[in-house]
């Protein structure tokens, strides 16, 4: 595998885990009615972003975020020619990851799961709130 691509692909999985686990502590502290809190979810990212600082960071720099990735290209400390990669790595990590765990708590929190906006117009009829997903 090409550098670069090992470069995207770090990036991609980093990305992926702080998606995967930071909207979990918020689902959790709904679930729990507060019991984690605004710190717990608050070092539930920090954590994240920690450990993938130190798995990831030596292959890609651990941006895990476009906005810093495109902010790094124009401060000129990171080449224009991997931003494309890193962004497209970045997409499609944000692809929301739901655990079993996740959807155990929002639909115990009672909150209704999401569709697609094209599936809202059509099992809702339009009104905006789709049970059958």
């Amino acid at each position: 595998m090409r550098l670069g691509a090992r470069r995207a692909a770090a990036e991609g999985i980093g990305t992926f885990f702080l998606v995967l686990i930071g909207p979990d502590a918020v689902a959790v502290d709904a679930y729990t009615r507060g019991a984690v809190g605004h710190v717990g979810v608050a070092l539930s990212f920090a954590f994240v972003v920690l450990a993938m600082v130190y798995a990831l960071g030596h292959l890609s720099g651990a941006h895990l975020n476009p906005a810093v990735t495109l902010a790094f290209a124009s401060a000129g400390r990171f080449p224009w020619r991997g931003v494309p990669a890193y962004v497209a790595a970045h997409a499609r990590a944000r692809r929301r990851p739901r655990s079993p765990r996740a959807r155990r708590c929002a639909r115990r929190a009672g909150w209704e799961p999401r569709c697609p906006p094209s599936a809202w117009a059509r099992r809702s009829g339009g009104n905006g709130c789709c049970r059958s997903c």
